[in-house]
């Protein structure tokens, strides 16, 4: 079996907290959160290693009950091998369910590998050497108690039950200054709307079906240094000029559209400013 990523007890108490502040040079959040984002992986790998024995067990468990049955009433050596296999196939079942459970829990959001490593692996690009970054960064689930903000249940004559609940992550923010000079603030927030409904098919069972529609909210405070950048209506004693901008967009799943929005923004501020020319 693959050894576990070792982990500093940083890393190993953020892992448990999934809640991360921190003011320290560039390089260090870096590998503070690629080694996160390792373990986070490897857990992912070993989750769906334990979905799959979970399925196979299962499926295994359901032809032994049906051939033990059949062979129930001779007491001959293959009756006691199918049993055998049952019980073995049972307690698989029941240990990788176990083990799925609590590697569920452990999970930390994919938005800390698709969004927040690139993104800040982007601004050390434009920073000096050993700069100082200022970083908060929320893994959890965007779907908890803490963060419901609404819970509707709405009603349907099509549906036996429907749960509406909102949610609001605000789960990555920070601050720096640039190699420029130039100060930049940024936060993003997840907006989440989960459907739950609930309908009862005609056979008198009844499915329930979830769905959820995102909404990624991006704003960046960017200031310019008059110094270094030529801005038409900065006044004449004003040291930086600042600009603010906010995005908003809509996703039927969680993606890595942080990094987007983030990036576009930023771009945006610095194509509305010139380089001051010198005398």
């Amino acid at each position: 079996m693959k050894t576990m990523t070792p982990l500093s007890p940083e890393q190993q108490r953020l892992a448990q907290s999934m809640l991360i502040n921190v003011n320290r040079p560039i390089d260090d959040v870096l590998a503070l959160l690629r080694g996160l984002s390792a373990l986070d992986q490897e857990l992912t790998a070993r989750r769906k290693n334990a979905s799959k024995i979970l399925g196979v067990s299962i499926v295994i468990v359901f032809i032994g009950l049906i051939l033990a049955r059949k062979s129930f009433g001779g007491a001959h050596f293959a009756h006691y091998i199918v049993v055998a296999l049952t019980v073995a196939a049972v307690i698989a079942a029941i240990a990788s369910a176990v083990m799925y459970k609590r590697l569920k829990k452990a999970d930390l959001t994919d938005d800390l590998t698709n969004s927040a490593i690139p993104f800040l692996t982007l601004l050390r690009e434009d920073m000096n050497s050993g700069g100082t970054i200022h970083v908060k960064i929320d893994l959890r689930s965007a779907a908890i108690n803490e963060k419901k903000v609404k819970e509707n249940r709405p009603k349907d004559p099509r549906f036996t039950k429907i749960i509406e609940s909102f949610f609001v992550n605000p789960w990555f923010s920070g601050n720096v200054v640039l190699a420029d000079g130039t100060r930049l603030d940024w936060e993003v927030i997840d907006k989440l709307l989960q459907r739950v409904r609930t309908k009862r098919n005609p056979r008198g069972k009844y499915k329930t079906k979830t769905k959820e529609k995102w909404h990624v909210v991006g704003g960046v405070t960017v200031a310019f240094p008059t110094k270094q950048y030529a801005v038409a209506d900065a006044s004449a004693d004003e040291k930086r000029h600042t600009i603010k901008l906010k995005r908003k967009v809509k996703t039927d799943s969680k993606g890595s559209s942080a990094f987007d929005v983030l990036v576009d923004m930023i771009a945006e501020a610095y194509g509305g400013v010139a380089v001051a020319r010198r005398s």
